[in-house]
């Protein structure tokens, strides 16, 4: 017996589908993430918990490039800083619940996260991460191993939604009409600013 995927006439009107109505990009253009990343210019101190919140888990998901799962699989206590002495932190590994979604096998990978100068400190990642950890471990139940927790009690891990949300808060303070670009652009968003400040094509795959 031939799998129904296999079988040729139906290879044949697959092919003839494609040729007629090729998929297209959904956007064709994309959004300048610079807008939103002008908004989160802020010392982290002077943020509320719902906009520390909007804004660490914004500036992780543009360093690391990162799906919203895996965003949302960050362990709250699981991590490497390195940093020597004195020094500030050149980076932090932050270590996931479980496989990323696009790993299959083999030992789980920390999602790297490589701290900005003290130029760019209000925009840095690292230090967003530190002062969020540091802000919500009083209201964080200890059987939430997951980062990233609602503002709002009982304090619980955040769900799809409002991950989806927080970015689209985000997007919205910068201006993006978020009308047209769903939270899954940013991904998109974030790659196009890598390219234009130098980074090459597979620097951006390895992340």
């Amino acid at each position: 017996h031939i799998p129904v995927g296999d079988h040729p006439i139906l290879k044949k009107v697959g092919k003839a589908a494609f040729r007629i109505k090729p998929p297209r990009s959904k956007y064709v253009y994309t959004w300048n993430i610079d807008s939103v990343l002008k908004v989160w210019d802020i010392p982290n101190k002077d943020l509320s918990l719902m906009n520390l919140s909007l804004k660490t888990y914004f500036l992780l998901r543009v360093a690391s490039l990162g799906r919203d799962a895996d965003m949302r699989n960050i362990a709250a206590n699981d991590y490497y800083m390195n940093k020597a002495n004195d020094e500030p932190i050149t980076f932090v590994d932050l270590h996931l619940i479980g496989l990323p979604k696009q790993q299959r096998s083999g030992s789980l990978k920390p999602m790297r996260i490589l701290a900005l100068s003290m130029e760019h400190a209000n925009l840095c990642p690292v230090r967003a991460w530190k002062t969020y950890l540091e802000k919500t471990a009083e209201i964080r139940h200890e059987s939430t191993k997951e980062l990233f927790i609602t503002t709002t009690p009982p304090h619980k891990a955040i769900s799809p939604a409002t991950s989806k949300r927080w970015i689209l808060n985000s997007m919205s303070k910068g201006g993006i009409d978020t009308a047209v670009f769903k939270s899954h652009s940013l991904c998109g968003a974030a790659s196009s600013s890598r390219m234009r400040k130098g980074d090459s094509e597979k620097e951006i795959l390895k992340r």
